[in-house]
């Protein structure tokens, strides 16, 4: 959800695996058109759903478009969430969680700001997306997102900061969690299982 740019889709080699690409359609429209461009066919297990999160039903769009909430899925959804107005962001988890298990949801989000210094830097950046129109609407706490998530139905939910991230994968070449860059001292991203 939320599939921009990514390429997934185009390149994993599972056989019987569909891609869905959610997206906002001018941004859908937009990729579509890139990919034509530079004459890369789309192949048969993806499916383009345009759908707007704060205005369309997903529900319908992927179900109009051959998605069957009966199986098991994954829903990776990044770069989104703090765009979307708090209930547009719920409703979204909302649907996610009423799929049958095995589900998971991977997604990022912003916290707010813990220091003047952090605050000033998410502010900063906030204010030239704003000017650019994209605008953050939403934030979470890690333990507010956690009670939400369980109140949803998730049961197994794994929340670590990107800079927490990046170190695991990382090992010795980073270690940002005691020297985080500005970039990454907001960001955080979920991981949450039915």
């Amino acid at each position: 959800m939320g599939a921009g740019l990514d390429t997934f889709g185009f390149r994993h080699s599972h056989r019987g695996l569909q891609t869905f690409e959610v997206d906002h359609p001018a941004t859908q429209a937009w990729k579509r058109g890139r990919l034509m461009d530079a004459g890369i066919d789309v192949p048969a297990a993806v499916t383009f759903v345009p759908v707007d999160f704060e205005t369309d039903s997903l529900t319908r769009a992927l179900e109009h478009n051959g998605f069957r909430s009966t199986e098991p899925a994954v829903f990776v959804w990044l770069g989104v969430v703090f765009y979307l107005t708090p209930d547009a962001a719920l409703s979204t988890l909302e649907y996610v969680a009423g799929q049958p298990h095995p589900t998971e949801v991977v997604f990022d989000y912003l916290q707010p700001a813990h220091t003047d210094e952090s605050r000033e830097h998410l502010q900063a950046r906030a204010d030239r997306l704003a000017a650019a129109g994209e605008a953050w609407h939403t934030y979470f706490t890690p333990d507010d997102l956690a009670r939400q998530l369980r109140v949803l139905g998730f049961t197994h939910i794994e929340d670590r900061s990107a800079a927490e991230l990046v170190d695991s994968y990382s090992g010795e070449l980073t270690r940002f969690v005691n020297d985080i860059p500005d970039q990454l001292r907001a960001s955080r991203i979920v991981r949450a299982q039915l």
